[in-house]
């Protein structure tokens, strides 16, 4: 069986909602990177020559849990346009490389169920300035 799966992912994004609160419905930009060498056992096996770079627009809903509200749960939905170049090999150990692509896709690109800390950066009252 010649199956593959090597996916090396770097999703950055940041979350905004309009009220500036840490819970509810928010939608943000996020960037994607990712190098890829995959086969499913079939006769191709497709590796990155650039790895896939791409952008898109994340929304999610985010609430509470446990009474302190530090501790979040979090539900996101992102899609994106990505960008690859990826050259084609025969699916066998040092096969051929029999081709080489290049390929924008477009569709949804995250879904993600998360558990979230929130942090209190804001400067204290009365301390040092």
């Amino acid at each position: 069986d010649n199956t593959i799966l090597r996916h090396h992912p770097h999703p950055p994004e940041k979350s905004a909602d309009p009220k500036s609160s840490a819970h509810g419905w928010w939608v943000g930009p996020h960037l994607g990177v990712a190098w890829f060498d995959v086969a499913f056992g079939g006769s191709r096996r497709y590796q990155d020559t650039r790895p896939a770079m791409g952008a898109g627009i994340s929304a999610g809903w985010r609430r509470p849990l446990g009474r302190s509200g530090r501790w979040t749960l979090e539900v996101s939905l992102g899609a994106g346009v990505y960008s690859t170049k990826y050259d084609v090999f025969a699916n066998h150990c040092d096969g051929p490389r029999l081709e080489s692509r290049s390929r924008v896709w477009a569709g949804i690109d995250r879904v993600a169920v998360s558990i979230g800390r929130i942090f209190d950066l804001s400067p204290k009252k009365g301390g040092r300035r």
